[in-house]
C-alpha cells in the first residue's frame, strides 16, 4: 500500500523521541515566558480584518491536511486505507477521515490511527510556539511574525479542544467507544435524552423502546446522555468566551468604516472582503448540514418503501 513506508517512519520509535523533545520544549519556554501562551487577542496581530482572516484561513488548511494526514498514515501502516470527506458538527465546519479497515484488526492496534490526530496537533501547536518564540525581537518583543504564529497555535489548540466535545463524534469519542466497544453509542444517548426529557413531561407515547439497544451502549448511555448536555453547554461557553469577543470586534470594527467619514478606500474593500469571508463558514455549514439531513430523510424513506 501506498505510503506504508512513511507512516512507519511517522510513528518509529526515533520519531516518537522528536516529538517529545518539541512539545517538552515549548512547555518550558511558555513557563518561562507566558507571554507565549496563545490567546485569543494574538488574532488580532494586524489592523487589516480581511488579512487576519485569510492568513488564519490559508494557514488552517495544511494544518487540517497534516491532522488528517496522521489519521490516514497511522492507519495505512497497518495495510488500512482510508476516505476523507467534508461535514460538520453543530456549528463548526469539519473534514472527516473514515478509517472502516479498522474493525478488521485487533482493538489495541485501532488507537493510534484514531489519535494520531491530535498527536500531530499537539506537536504543530509546540512548533509554532518555538518558531513565535525565535521570531521574538530583542528583549522578547512582538513581532508580527511571532503575532501570526501565536495566532495560528490558539486556532490549533482550540481544535485540540474541541476533540474533547465528546457529543461531537470526534476523535476522542471515537476512542471511547471503541474501548468500550460500542455500537452507536451517540444516538443511544441521544434516544435516553429524548425518553428522560418525554417521562419528566409525563408523557409515555414516542418513548424509544431501550430493550432494543445494544447492552454495551445501553450501559454507557447512563452516563453519556449527561456528556452531551455538558458538551453542548461547554462549546457554548467556548465559542461566547473564548472567539466572540475578538468576532464581535472584529464585525464591529470591519461595519463601522462603512458609517465613518474619513474611511479609506481600502478599508473600505478591508471590511468588504472581511464580512465576505466571516460569513461563509456558516453558510456552507448550514449548506452542508441541509444536504445531510435531506440525504438521511431520503435514505430513511427508500428503506420504508423497502
Amino acid at each position: 500500500m501506498r505510503w506504508q513506508r512513511l507512516g512507519r517512519a511517522l510513528f518509529s520509535p526515533p520519531a516518537w523521541i522528536c516529538y517529545g523533545l518539541i512539545t517538552a520544549w515549548a512547555l518550558w519556554r511558555m513557563i518561562c515566558s507566558p507571554d507565549l501562551v496563545p490567546t485569543a487577542e494574538d488574532m488580532l496581530f494586524s489592523e487589516y480584518y480581511a488579512v487576519i482572516s485569510l492568513v488564519m484561513l490559508v494557514a488552517a488548511v495544511p494544518l487540517i491536511a497534516i491532522h488528517e494526514a496522521f489519521h490516514a498514515l497511522a492507519a495505512r501502516r497497518l495495510g488500512i486505507g482510508s476516505k476523507t470527506r467534508l461535514s460538520h458538527r453543530f456549528y463548526f465546519l469539519v473534514v472527516e477521515t473514515a478509517l472502516d479497515g479498522l474493525v478488521a484488526v485487533e482493538r489495541r492496534k485501532r488507537y493510534l490511527p484514531i489519535v494520531a490526530g491530535m498527536v500531530v496537533d499537539v506537536v504543530l501547536v509546540s512548533l509554532l510556539i518555538a518558531v513565535a518564540d525565535a521570531a521574538r525581537g530583542p528583549g522578547g518583543a512582538e513581532t508580527t511574525a511571532s503575532s501570526v504564529c501565536l495566532a495560528v497555535a490558539f486556532a490549533a489548540v482550540l481544535r485540540v479542544l474541541w476533540q474533547f466535545f465528546l457529543y461531537l463524534r470526534t476523535d476522542v469519542y471515537v476512542l471511547i467507544t471503541t474501548m468500550l466497544g460500542c455500537v452507536d453509542l451517540h444516538t443511544t444517548s441521544v434516544r435516553r435524552l429524548r425518553n428522560r426529557f418525554l417521562r419528566l413531561r409525563g408523557r409515555t407515547e414516542g418513548l424509544a423502546d431501550e430493550s432494543l439497544w445494544h447492552p454495551v451502549d445501553r450501559r454507557a448511555a447512563r452516563w453519556y446522555s449527561w456528556l452531551i448536555v455538558v458538551g453542548y453547554t461547554f462549546s457554548l461557553g467556548t465559542f461566547l468566551l473564548a472567539l466572540a469577543p475578538v468576532f464581535v470586534e472584529m464585525v464591529s470594527g470591519a461595519v463601522s468604516r462603512f458609517g465613518r467619514e474619513g474611511s479609506s478606500w481600502v478599508e473600505l474593500l478591508d471590511s468588504s472582503a472581511f464580512l465576505i469571508m466571516a460569513f461563509w463558514q456558516t453558510a456552507l455549514t448550514i449548506w452542508i448540514a441541509a444536504r445531510e439531513r435531506l440525504r438521511a430523510r431520503t435514505s430513511r424513506t427508500h428503506h420504508v418503501i423497502g
